[in-house]
C-alpha cells in the first residue's frame, strides 16, 4: 500500500504558496474592496521547531527554528463601540490563539510544547483589537 506521509515541510510550502497567491491577489489595483479598511485581526501562533533553518542550536547541537501558523480573526459583524462587542472580538482571538496553538501541537507532536502559547499569541493579536476598537470610536 502506497500512502502519502504527512510532511510539515511540504505543508508549510503549501501554506506559503497559498499566502502568495492569497497576497498577489490584493495587490491588484482598481478593487474598491481595497479601499475599505479591512475588518480582520490576525492571529498568529508561535512555535519553535527543530529543523534545517538554523537560528540557534539547542543544547543536544540541533538546530532551532520558530515557526508560526496565522488565521484571520473577522470582525465585520461586530459594533466595536459596544462594549459587548468588544469582547465578543476578544473572546474570538482567545480562542483562535488556543485553536492555533492545538494546531502546532499536531504538527509538531516531538517538540517542546510552549506553555505560554495561547497567551503570547492572543497579546500579540490584542494589539490589533485595540487599534480596531480605537479606530471605531474615531
Amino acid at each position: 500500500m502506497n500512502r502519502r506521509r504527512f510532511s510539515p515541510r511540504r505543508h508549510d510550502r503549501q501554506l506559503m504558496a497559498a499566502c502568495a497567491l492569497v497576497g498577489a491577489g490584493l495587490m491588484i489595483p482598481g478593487r474598491p474592496a481595497l479601499a475599505q479598511p479591512m475588518e480582520t485581526v490576525v492571529v498568529t501562533a508561535p512555535r519553535i521547531v527543530q529543523q534545517t533553518i538554523v537560528m540557534g542550536r539547542s543544547p543536544t547541537g540541533a538546530p532551532i527554528e520558530e515557526t508560526t501558523i496565522s488565521r484571520v480573526v473577522k470582525f465585520a459583524d461586530l459594533d466595536l463601540t459596544k462594549p459587548q462587542d468588544q469582547d465578543t472580538l476578544r473572546t474570538r482571538v482567545r480562542d483562535t490563539s488556543r485553536d492555533l496553538c492545538a494546531e502546532l501541537d499536531k504538527l509538531y507532536p516531538f517538540e517542546a510544547k510552549d506553555p505560554d502559547c495561547v497567551k503570547k499569541s492572543a497579546d500579540r493579536a490584542m494589539v490589533q483589537v485595540d487599534q480596531a476598537i480605537g479606530e471605531a470610536h474615531q
